[in-house]
This record gives structure tokens, sequence and C-alpha cells, in this order.
């Protein structure tokens, strides 16, 4: 079994290697789902203005970025008419359901001038609610070629049905 850091370590560097423009850039960044121990990447991206859209008020409380509770269901209206540099949506497709994903990406993709990243547990990776949390049941399973028929282009991280050490990284341009 890997570490949190050790997992966290590989998924930074399978988007260094793919893309390598994420940390060159700045400017506003919205992070969907960011609970006190799920924003590790964050460290690796102070170049930008981050805003954080958190559906759990408990785990907004606990966050040192400005957060907007709320769903990401809701995010085009919640922001409108703001658009960011880059989203980040890191292990959160999984908590909506799968026939939800498509246009909540279509959503999001209106409010990116140039980047999107997504992260997801790689295959079947089922998840109840956590400490009284929700939001935090998996709703859907993913592969591959679910981010490829989105129009996203995608990495994996260790093997599928391998809980959390597997992740898949996807990624899509804009502009």
């Amino acid at each position: 079994m890997v570490t949190t850091y050790e997992q966290e370590q590989s998924r930074l560097e399978a988007l260094i290697a793919n893309t390598p423009e994420l940390f060159k850039r700045d400017g506003d960044l919205l992070y969907i789902g960011g609970s006190p121990g799920k924003v590790q990447l964050l460290g690796h991206l102070q170049q930008y203005n981050i805003t954080i859209l958190e559906i759990d008020a408990k785990n907004a409380a606990g966050l040192n970025f400005p957060t907007v509770v709320g769903d990401v269901r809701s995010a085009y209206n919640l922001f409108s008419p703001k658009q960011f540099e880059v989203i980040i949506w890191w292990h959160g497709p999984e908590h909506v359901y799968h026939h939800e994903i498509e246009g909540l990406l279509f959503d999001l993709a209106n409010k990116c001038k140039s980047l999107i990243i997504l992260g997801a547990p790689y295959g079947y990776y089922p998840q109840g609610v956590v400490d009284g949390n929700i939001h935090e049941r998996h709703l859907c399973h993913l592969m591959p070629e679910d981010f490829k028929k989105w129009g996203y282009r995608s990495a994996t991280v260790g093997e599928p049905e391998s809980g959390p050490e597997g992740c898949i990284v996807a990624w899509r341009k804009f502009g």
C-alpha cells in the first residue's frame, strides 16, 4: 500500500509530464472540491489567484483559500460572468452521476480560458458516506475512454480497480 504522499506525488508527476503549462501560467484558478486533506496540489500552484468551490460547509471552513460553498452543478451560475484561466476538478467527477458529467464539463469549459484538469479514481472504486458527509459517496466509476469521449486526453497512475492507488488524470486545453 502506498502512502497518500506517494499517491499525490505520482499524480503530480503525471500532471507535470502532460500539462507543464499548468505550472507556468498564472491568473485565476478555480479548484473544485477542496477539503483540508485534498488540496496538496495547490501548494505547487501558488502563482494563481485560487478560489475553491466546495459543497460541504464543514470542509470549506477548514480551508485557507477564498472558498465558495456550493455544488459543481451550479458552478456556471455561481461564477457568472467570471472566467478562470484554469479549472481543476481534482477527485470530484466520481461524486456526481455519470450521465451528469458531460453537461458539467460543457459548463466548466464555458468558464475556462486555458486549461481544465480532472482527477478521478481509475475504474471501480466504491465509497460511501465519509465522516457523515454524503457528498463523499462515489456515484460513478470512470475509465480513460470516458474522458476521451468527452474530449479530454488522459494518463493513468497505478492500475484500474486498485482503490486509492489508481488514478486517471485528464486534461483539455482551450484557446
